[in-house]
């Protein structure tokens, strides 16, 4: 939601947009895209819901469990809600940036791959550290959504996460191409993804049945 009404405000204020960019170095704006990743990276993964979707089955998780369902089934649910949140709000806040900062074709589709490669990453790491830090002796749904230790550690995780990121691109920033930067960040939360989609499938199955 912050992601997107930001998108629609920035839009509806180009004209003070742009000549704050004018005001910058030449250096730096050629780094837009770069920098607009950074930002997408941050809010996406500070956007996640798995990390209480376990939880928030309370004392009723046994119906879950008894129905004639695959777990990796209740995984996929679980993970698309999440996506089905992320992914919209996300790619539509790209395609209005991307006009706002007229990017090339190339900046936008790598964009919107990070958006979707983040938001996957975001909902399966979500789900992991739930499965690790389940709590279910909640009386109001604020405390599991709010005040889990799953939840602090999803959110700070993210946090760290796209701090160092950022970091690390300060650092790079002007001696990597932006396309092959863009096509890194891609490629390096897919790795992530992949690396959650493999721990949910074999320790993840089995700590959901041992709950």
């Amino acid at each position: 939601v912050i992601m997107l009404g930001a998108s629609i405000y920035a839009l509806f204020s180009k004209q003070s947009l742009m000549a704050i960019m004018n005001e910058l170095p030449p250096e730096l704006t050629a780094q837009i895209s770069v920098i607009l990743a950074l930002g997408l990276i941050f809010l996406i993964v500070m956007s996640c819901t798995t990390n209480s979707s376990i939880s928030l089955e309370g004392r009723h998780l046994w119906i879950i469990k008894s129905l004639p369902i695959r777990t990796e089934e209740i995984f996929a649910a679980k993970i698309a809600l999440n996506l089905m949140i992320l992914i919209p709000a996300a790619m539509l806040s790209v395609l209005l940036l991307a006009l706002l900062f007229s990017l090339n074709i190339a900046e936008l589709l790598l964009l919107l791959l990070l958006c979707a490669v983040t938001a996957f990453f975001t909902a399966s790491f979500g789900l992991i550290v739930n499965l690790n830090f389940p709590r279910f002796d909640w009386v109001s749904e604020t405390t599991v959504v709010k005040q889990s230790m799953a939840c602090m550690i999803s959110i700070f995780g993210g946090m760290i996460l796209s701090g160092i990121i950022a970091f690390i691109s300060i650092q790079v920033i002007g001696s990597i191409p932006v396309l092959v930067y863009l096509l890194i960040l891609n490629l390096f939360f897919i790795l992530l993804g992949v690396i959650c989609l493999i721990y949910l499938k074999k320790a993840g199955i089995a700590q959901f049945k041992q709950l």
